[in-house]
């Protein structure tokens, strides 16, 4: 005998949270959202995403007479949501599983690290070196711009070539080539030894970052002697705009055949403009970044707050689905090295250990075991986003989050139901 049934395609992701159900199709990248309030709907629903039931349930004729359920189901089809079928028996729906290559986490402490390759979750180092001269004079963004923007300042009382002294050491066991990105931040060149220390990277991608105003144009000179073939050359600029300088960096990187990239802090509209008015004649390329000052609060709402096109809209592929889920995606596989040798996974959280203290697979236990570090700490695992059924397809955490405590720069109250500005 024939029956009804009704499932959610392989491809569709959903997340049901307090009767509230958001489905996201990974092929069309359309997505449905349904606030349920009648009680059959909702025992429907709970019912369908029982882990049991494969997200398959029997439908009744009685079922289709409800108006809202009806509606459920042929919104799904319309937009191939789900299909509403007849036959036999149950039909065998694949589930939208992750195939997870390795999972430290379930592996057990029995298990050898060496076996495990624990060693290529390592993909990227920022390492600060002390700054203690800067022609930057923007108190907020000495005092903590490293800590939401990677700003290139760090001041550490410790001796200034402690950090590249100690850093071959520390990745004595390392193997260099699975190291994606070497960023260096601040004025590497005023560090005795900084020749020998950017040398030790030499086949790997480099980043070196200034405040565009500390870097000296000797230093091309110096560059060229390094014979780096991988490097980049990243200049933080703000609202001070000194075309000059900006004009003599781009000739000169051209000259030397040098890659450049440049960056713009903006705290403000006004600085936005000024931005663009200034470099839009000079550079075909700059980014934007925005930086919370503790007194741009609004700037940050209007210009930096998800919005529900910006969740919505988004074009994700399943595994980034899955890689949204299950890791911190901007932090993953990034260590960050102060000038005194502190190790972090996030600037904002607490040191991990110290490079002269600690040795690296004791410190990448510390990241790939631990729920709390920056590494594995996803959008379910934080209030209020844990509560909000956009949360996988929100981005991951942020540094602007942890720094200003709040984990949820969105315009999306989930305990409300209501969007900011939306009626």
């Amino acid at each position: 005998m024939y029956r009804r049934f009704f499932y959610i395609e392989p491809y569709v992701h959903s997340n049901f949270i307090n009767n509230r159900l958001l489905l996201y199709n990974t092929f069309t990248h359309n997505s449905l959202t349904f606030d349920i309030s009648d009680k059959v709907v909702l025992s429907f629903v709970n019912e369908l995403f029982m882990k049991e039931n494969s997200r398959t349930i029997k439908v009744e004729d009685f079922d289709l007479l409800n108006s809202e359920l009806s509606s459920f189901i042929n919104e799904c089809r319309n937009l191939f949501f789900g299909d509403l079928i007849e036959c036999l028996e149950r039909p065998l729906i694949l589930q939208p599983l992750p195939k997870v290559n390795r999972d430290f986490r379930n592996a057990g402490l029995k298990v050898s690290w060496e076996i495990l390759n624990i060693k290529n979750s390592l993909k990227e180092l920022y390492i600060f070196v002390n700054n203690p001269k800067t022609q930057c004079v923007n108190e907020p963004l000495l005092n903590f711009g490293y800590k939401q923007i990677l700003f290139p300042f760090y001041y550490s009382n410790k001796i200034d070539n402690d950090v590249i002294d100690s850093i071959p050491g520390f990745l004595a066991n390392m193997d260099l080539a699975k190291l994606e990105k070497i960023v260096i931040l601040g004025d590497v060149f005023t560090l005795q030894g900084f020749s020998n220390f950017i040398d030790f990277f030499k086949y790997n991608k480099i980043q070196l970052h200034f405040f565009y105003r500390d870097f000296d144009f000797k230093y091309f000179s110096k560059i060229e002697a390094l014979k780096i073939k991988m490097l980049t050359l990243v200049f933080w600029v703000n609202n001070d705009v000194d075309h000059e300088v900006i004009n003599y960096l781009v000739n000169h990187c051209t000259n030397f055949k040098i890659n450049v990239q440049f960056k713009t802090i903006v705290t403000s509209e006004q600085d936005v403009s000024i931005v663009n008015e200034n470099l839009g004649e000079y550079l075909k390329h700059y980014e934007l970044v925005p930086f919370y000052d503790t007194t741009n609060g609004t700037f940050f709402e209007e210009n930096v707050y998800n919005t529900k096109s910006d969740l919505l809209e988004q074009k994700l592929s399943e595994r980034e689905l899955f890689s949204r889920m299950f890791i911190n995606q901007l932090n993953y596989g990034r260590l960050y090295i102060l000038p005194n040798g502190d190790i972090y996974s996030n600037l904002n959280l607490i040191s991990i250990g110290n490079i002269g203290n600690n040795d690296l697979i004791e410190v990448l236990k510390k990241l790939t075991l631990n729920d709390e570090e920056a590494w594995l700490k996803t959008r379910n695992m934080v209030a209020p986003c844990k509560d909000c059924i956009y949360h996988f397809v929100c981005g991951p955490i942020t540094s602007y989050e942890y720094f200003m405590d709040k984990m949820n720069l969105c315009a999306y109250n989930p305990y409300m139901n209501r969007w900011q500005g939306v009626t």
